[in-house]
């Protein structure tokens, strides 16, 4: 490795992936690594996947972990819709979710 090339980009980066992409493309190789070290979104990963990087992202807060490997995960329309049914009929102050909801 001879050089570092990097970007900080701001919170509203992460909501535009066409940022995210062209920073990628301008300050990284086609064959090169993207690190994300404080990695709190799906986003930055995606594009440089995209683009062809390598990449390797890092985060210490279990939320934002959750939320990138969730981002991350390729889930079936079954799969989905199962998660969304167990969502729909946990219990919420005695009765099911779903109704709860319905109520507001």
């Amino acid at each position: 490795m001879t050089s570092v090339n990097y970007f900080v980009p701001d919170a509203e980066a992460n909501a535009l992936p066409h940022v995210i992409a062209t920073y990628i493309d301008a300050y990284t190789d086609t064959d090169g690594l993207v690190v994300d070290p404080f990695c709190q979104s799906p986003s930055i990963v995606l594009e440089a996947l995209a683009s062809g990087r390598r990449v390797i992202a890092v985060t210490f807060n279990p939320l934002d972990a959750l939320r990138a490997h969730l981002g991350l995960a390729t889930l079936s329309t079954r799969e989905l819709g199962a998660a969304v049914t167990r969502l729909a009929d946990a219990p919420k102050l005695g009765v099911p979710l779903r109704e709860h909801l319905q109520h507001l």
